[in-house]
C-alpha cells in the first residue's frame, strides 16, 4: 500500500505543478482539470491511508469524499464539489472554451482553492506533497 500512497501523492504534486504551468500559459480550462486531478489524487491517497485498501476506481470527487467518511470543513467540501464538475466540462464540453467560466481570474481562484484543500489534507493526515 505504501507504493500506492506514494504514487498518488507524487501524482498530486505533479498535477498541481502542471496546473500552475497551464495558468502561466493561459490554458484556463486545463488549470481546472489539473486542479481536479490534484484533488482526486489526494483523496485516493487518503482513502488508501485511512481504509488500508484499494481506492474506488472513479473520478467523482463527491463519491470519493463520501467513501472516505472524513468530516471536512464546509469550505473545503465546497471546493471539492465545485472541482468535481470540471472533470468533464473542462475537457469535453463546449464550456471548455467559455471565457466566462474559464479565465485568468477563475483559474487563479481555483488554484488558490486547490492549495487550501492540499493544506487541509496535509495537516489532517500528515501528508508530504
Amino acid at each position: 500500500m505504501k507504493k500506492v500512497i506514494k504514487f498518488w501523492l507524487k501524482s498530486a504534486k505533479e498535477n498541481l505543478t502542471t496546473a500552475k504551468a497551464m495558468h502561466k500559459t493561459g490554458r484556463w480550462s486545463f488549470v481546472f482539470f489539473m486542479c481536479q486531478q490534484t484533488v482526486e489524487a489526494i483523496l485516493k491517497a487518503v482513502y488508501v491511508i485511512k481504509k488500508k485498501e484499494q481506492h474506488p476506481f472513479t473520478h467523482n470527487l463527491k463519491l470519493l469524499l463520501e467513501k472516505l467518511e472524513v468530516s471536512v470543513p464546509e469550505n473545503i467540501e465546497e471546493i471539492i464539489l465545485n472541482l468535481s464538475a470540471h472533470y468533464i466540462a473542462a475537457r469535453y464540453k463546449t464550456e471548455r472554451f467559455n471565457s466566462t467560466i474559464y479565465n485568468k481570474q477563475t483559474a487563479a481562484e481555483i488554484l488558490n482553492n486547490t492549495e487550501k484543500v492540499i493544506l487541509w489534507f496535509s495537516k489532517e493526515f500528515k501528508l508530504k506533497i
